[in-house]
């Protein structure tokens, strides 16, 4: 109920500034059509009243087209300073409770990072790549959404990176294959021959970068596909921009043991779930800092029956 009426006040406090700006031309208009009568009729003694009643009348009919236009944006601009006083207030007040290396690491990271990645969904495919089964082939499709939380137009850099180990003989394997963008209703899909256009490639890794510009609270939709060669059953999978809820399904051999663990300070928002012998999902439910995330360490079963004989 209390919502209700939030909301109804918040209507009428955006419709009162037309309202009023609607009555100024009515009542002008009217004056000036009543002038015009009354000087036809000649009703007033003298030019110069209906001269005042004229500019009177025009007077409200520009103040009312004054009104009904330059209110809302009045207002967006009052609303933006009231915001920017808030902030400053807020970044002093965390600048006087903590030390100023830390401070400069939050403004820069949390408090002014401008965009806000929700509901990642994260799926790896692991399958052993080598005979001896100590190299894994990961198989990922990540999807999430990306907003602009700030108040003027932000570019997002929309990055998709994988490492590459040549200590392999499979490090060739390593590519991204697909990148699909949905913004404002329009779908942007860049296959594997589109993405080796704009991809840079190194020994050390394989990236792309495709800029993303977002309007205030605008928001997209992102999917990705890649591939790359895991030698050494350990990896680190974080955010890098703070995130609101995590989730990471593992997909993986019948031989092979699979452990997960959370890169973050509370334990209670991490869950896990098994839903197959072959099929795992673990999430982090709520916010996450830049580099929180999940630790994942895999080993052979058999690897685990011998230690366990020992």
């Amino acid at each position: 109920m209390q919502s209700q009426e939030e909301s109804l006040l918040k209507r009428m406090e955006t419709h009162i500034p037309i309202l009023v700006g609607i009555g100024e031309i009515l009542v002008g208009i009217i004056i000036i059509l009543i002038n015009r009568i009354f000087l036809y009729q000649r009703v007033f003694a003298s030019a110069d009243v209906g001269g005042v009643l004229s500019d009177v009348g025009v007077g409200l009919v520009a103040a009312g087209i004054i009104t009904i236009t330059l209110e809302p944006f009045s207002r967006k601009r009052l609303q933006s300073d009231i915001n920017e006083i808030k902030k400053a207030n807020f970044e002093a007040l965390l600048k006087g409770v903590m030390p100023e290396p830390i401070f400069v690491q939050v403004q820069n990271h949390i408090i002014r990072q401008p965009f806000l990645r929700e509901n990642v969904r994260t799926t790896f495919v692991f399958e052993w790549r080598d005979k001896e089964r100590t190299i894994v082939r990961k198989t990922s499709t990540a999807q999430y959404s990306i907003s602009n939380i700030s108040s003027t137009i932000q570019t997002y850099d929309l990055t998709v990176s994988e490492d590459i180990d040549l200590g392999t003989e499979f490090h060739d394997e390593t590519r991204i294959t697909e990148i699909a963008i949905k913004q404002s209703g329009k779908q942007s899909n860049y296959d594997e021959s589109k993405i080796k256009t704009i991809e840079e490639r190194n020994d050390q890794f394989v990236e792309a970068h495709i800029p993303l510009p977002l309007s205030p609270g605008e928001r997209a939709d992102i999917t990705i596909k890649s591939q790359s060669i895991l030698p050494n059953r350990y990896h680190i999978y974080v955010v890098i921009i703070p995130t609101v809820n995590f989730e990471l399904g593992i997909i993986h051999e019948d031989d092979m043991s699979i452990k997960v663990s959370p890169l973050h300070p509370s334990r209670d928002c991490f869950k896990s779930e098994i839903i197959s012998t072959r099929y795992k999902s673990w999430k982090i439910e709520g916010g996450l800092l830049p580099m929180q995330g999940f630790e994942i360490t895999w080993l052979r079963t058999d690897e685990i029956h011998s230690k366990h004989d020992i």
